[in-house]
């Protein structure tokens, strides 16, 4: 399955969604590392009080030699 972005709006879709398929999805915040690339959807955290719900795996790293991030 494929989404095409992490955005806020994207977000309540994602949590109602089950995990067990691998989801892509491509970036589209312009400040961040991996904008324009694509991610797979690692976890989805379903507390309202987390700031950035959505954990996304790349296959690159980023400068400081990560390969994941978390969305909001």
């Amino acid at each position: 399955m494929f989404f095409n972005a992490i955005d806020y709006g994207d977000i309540e879709s994602l949590t109602s969604l089950n995990l067990s398929l691998t989801l892509q999805v491509k970036i589209l915040r312009r400040e961040s590392y991996w904008f324009k690339g694509i991610g797979s959807v690692v976890a989805v955290d379903q507390d309202p009080n987390t700031c950035y719900p959505v954990v996304v795996r790349f296959n690159k790293v980023s400068y400081a030699n990560v390969s994941t991030n978390n969305y909001a």
